[in-house]
């Protein structure tokens, strides 16, 4: 007997609670710009932690306030840049070194190559 028949009518798993991604993540290291919609003249840099089809992890020394919209430029190989990216911030935390990690619902998914290209060796952080 499983695991999951052993559970009471109507409870979960203890992983429907803890996870609940709709989209696989992988580890990123590349280097971003970001500027929050209303201040489109501010441009911020960025460092991307993960990304998945539907979001992406940023590192940023400065807070963003969630629902907060945010144009992403992540940075490509040389000075080349990839297309432009729309996030909304869905959560904010900040991190022992000052910095603060911020997730964002990416406002149009990513296709599998632009998700390949944003991702170091699409290596599952889950």
């Amino acid at each position: 007997m499983s695991k999951q028949d052993k559970l009471t009518p109507g409870a979960r798993a203890p992983t429907d609670v803890l996870e609940r991604r709709a989209a696989a993540r992988f580890a990123s290291v590349r280097e971003a710009s970001c500027s929050p919609l209303a201040e489109r003249q501010t441009v911020l840099p960025v460092r991307v932690r993960d990304v998945s089809a539907n979001g992406i992890g940023l590192v940023s020394r400065r807070r963003f306030e969630r629902g907060t919209i945010l144009l992403l430029q992540v940075k490509e190989e040389g000075d080349a840049s990839s297309p432009l990216l729309i996030g909304k911030v869905v959560h904010v935390t900040a991190q022992a070194d000052g910095d603060w990690l911020v997730g964002c619902a990416l406002i149009r998914a990513l296709a599998q190559a632009d998700l390949r290209a944003l991702a170091d060796e699409a290596v599952d952080v889950d």
